[in-house]
């Protein structure tokens, strides 16, 4: 859970999918978060992001199920969101409320799949 003395703060990159509401959302609850949109990353190979992800030390957080592939193997951690509609009054809040619930070292090198109802790892 966050808020306890953790060595380990992620960095949570919100992809050009996600609502720039949800990053505001998330600024607000102080995680550290940035979007495509501000570090001038859109319309980017899912490849090449991955490896600026890894490179920055960076979760990834999109709606872009291509992301689960199975080809993918190169990531510092992926969050796919799978709820819909993909705004921040319905997906923002369940991911805001994901990340509070969850302890870093639980994301850090894993793909996600975030439900509307639950959550997952990929196999």
């Amino acid at each position: 859970m966050r808020g306890s003395n953790q060595l380990l703060t992620l960095v949570f990159l919100l992809d050009e999918n996600v609502s720039a509401k949800t990053y505001h959302r998330l600024k607000r609850s102080n995680f550290l978060v940035k979007s495509a949109k501000k570090e001038q990353l859109l319309g980017m190979k899912n490849g090449a992001l991955l490896s600026i992800c890894k490179q920055k030390k960076w979760v990834l957080i999109t709606h872009d199920q291509e992301f689960l592939s199975p080809d993918i193997k190169e990531h510092y951690g992926i969050i796919v969101v799978k709820i819909h509609p993909a705004i921040d009054t319905v997906a923002g809040i369940k991911i805001e409320s994901f990340l509070k619930g969850i302890d870093d070292k639980s994301i850090l090198s894993k793909i996600i799949i975030l439900e509307k109802n639950t959550w997952r790892y990929m196999k």
